[in-house]
């Protein structure tokens, strides 16, 4: 594909991630009660709405210059935009994880995708991923050990969720407690936030190697 091409199907998938999570909220936010929504500002504490916001918000200031590569006013977009890229996707795909290995068989597949729910958790996800992988390329590609910065997300929230957590002593409690990581108590709590850690610690690290394979793999395809 094009530079151009590739830039004009990147401008798609920015204004479609941000218009999509937009929706989504917006339905939650004052739509009638769904399956594991919540309404008005409380669902902002939930990773899923804030790692949906944050992708959708990176991808709203990408779309310019995304589009600025598809009309010829860009070269390309920098490195620092495709890092910052990273970070929402690895949330995103840290959610859409946690839904398809565990959430979905324990609570039902049915519940995690009803509503706007279908789109944070399935839908934006997996356009993101596809944005971050397939498109988009940079003159300067991140490194490895950058990659590591998509863990970020999960570090801040898992450690403002666990203050909260044991300032209130609010181990099980939904009120405090409201992903239940403290129910066995506080070790586990923080064994559980580490976990969850390495994990996205992984996805990070393995969707930055697989963009590296595709666009190589799209590079070599283009010069054949």
């Amino acid at each position: 594909m094009s530079k151009k091409g590739d830039a004009i199907l990147t401008s798609i998938l920015d204004i479609a991630i941000f218009g999509i999570v937009l929706m989504s909220i917006l339905m939650m936010y004052f739509g009638p009660n769904e399956a594991l929504a919540s309404q008005g500002i409380a669902l902002f504490k939930y990773y899923t709405t804030e790692s949906n916001a944050l992708l959708a918000l990176i991808a709203l200031v990408c779309f310019p210059l995304d589009l600025m590569v598809a009309l010829g006013k860009r070269d390309h977009v920098e490195k620092e935009f495709l890092v910052l890229l990273h970070v929402g996707n690895t949330a995103t795909t840290l959610t859409f994880l946690t839904v398809v290995a565990f959430l979905g068989p324990t609570i039902g597949y049915g519940a995690m995708y009803a509503g706007a729910n279908l789109f944070l958790h399935l839908v934006t996800p997996l356009l993101g991923l596809c944005r971050f992988l397939f498109f988009g390329r940079s003159t300067n590609p991140m490194k490895a050990k950058e990659s590591l910065i998509g863990i970020s997300t999960m570090a801040l929230y898992g450690i403002v969720y666990m203050i909260n957590v044991f300032v209130h002593d609010g181990f099980g409690q939904v009120e405090y407690d409201w992903y239940g990581f403290g129910s066995a108590g506080p070790v586990m709590a923080v064994v559980s936030f580490f976990l969850i850690l390495i994990g996205t610690a992984l996805i990070a690290i393995g969707c930055h190697f697989a963009r590296v394979g595709i666009q190589k793999s799209l590079s070599r395809r283009k010069n054949e």
